[in-house]
């Protein structure tokens, strides 16, 4: 403390420093200040250091795509009373329709919630007479309606003597399971203090580290980043000097989900 002190100019050779027992310090003035009222010194605190940040901004891993199956229900204008099915379950008598010119998507709609399975789970669009368009969705979102007679199919049930409504499918259902791979931000402060970055607890080199300027480029993060040997091949880096960078890992690490940098 005393050398510190006795770096400011007014107090060169003026000041002499004791530690107390307690752990405090006594400053006396002297020489040049001996005798003489001095203000109280001040002491600041050196500021907290910015340091760089990263986030997460894709979390890696599967992601599954859902596509719904459509079928069309096409009337045959019979005039007859018609039911729709669904792996074997009708729907309920209180609520057929017409096989006829006016009947409305929201007729089919009310049959078809009348079945448990499909009960909220489709759609139904269309022009009254139809053709109808249904679309399984929510809980039956994805799913491969087959076609009748297999197991799990939609049909339309004609009244004795007319014939059946046809049911045929327009889009099948599936789900996709593509893998997004993981993307870390990283975001400069400007402190010109030189960064190291750790993955899993291991450190890139001293002799690759990069300074927290807006001149850093992406290709001295990359550089870095390469020299911790689980990374080396498998991230990319892209963004303007200065960042922030979108850190992109791929290859080996494509499709997982990777711990944060640090």
């Amino acid at each position: 403390m005393q050398s510190h002190l006795r770096s400011i100019p007014a107090l060169t050779r003026n000041v002499s420093v004791a530690k107390n027992p307690n752990g405090t310090f006594t400053i006396t003035f002297t020489n040049a200040l001996a005798g003489i009222d001095v203000g109280p010194l001040q002491a600041t605190l050196s500021p907290t250091p910015t340091v760089p940040t990263i986030g997460t901004g894709t979390q890696g891993g599967p992601n599954n795509v859902r596509v719904s199956e459509v079928q069309q229900l096409t009337l045959n204008n019979s005039g007859g009373q018609a039911r729709m099915e669904f792996s074997g379950v009708l729907g309920t008598f209180e609520s057929l329709f017409f096989d006829s010119s006016s009947t409305t998507a929201a007729q089919i709609l009310l049959h078809l919630n009348t079945i448990p399975a499909l009960n909220g789970n489709v759609e139904v669009t269309g022009n009254p007479g139809g053709p109808f368009l249904i679309k399984f969705v929510n809980a039956l979102a994805g799913v491969n309606i087959p076609d009748f007679p297999a197991a799990g199919s939609l049909r339309g049930v004609g009244s004795p003597g007319n014939p059946n409504p046809l049911v045929s499918t327009n889009i099948q259902g599936v789900t996709l399971t593509p893998t997004l791979n993981e993307a870390q931000s990283l975001t400069l402060t400007g402190s010109g203090s030189p960064v190291t970055l750790l993955f899993n607890g291991s450190a890139g080199t001293a002799a690759t580290r990069f300074l927290d300027l807006s001149s850093t480029t992406a290709a001295q993060v990359l550089n870095h980043l390469n020299s911790i040997p689980a990374l080396t091949g498998n991230v990319t880096v892209n963004g303007n000097p200065g960042g922030p960078f979108s850190i992109t890992f791929v290859n080996a690490l494509a499709g997982t989900p990777v711990s944060e940098l640090t």
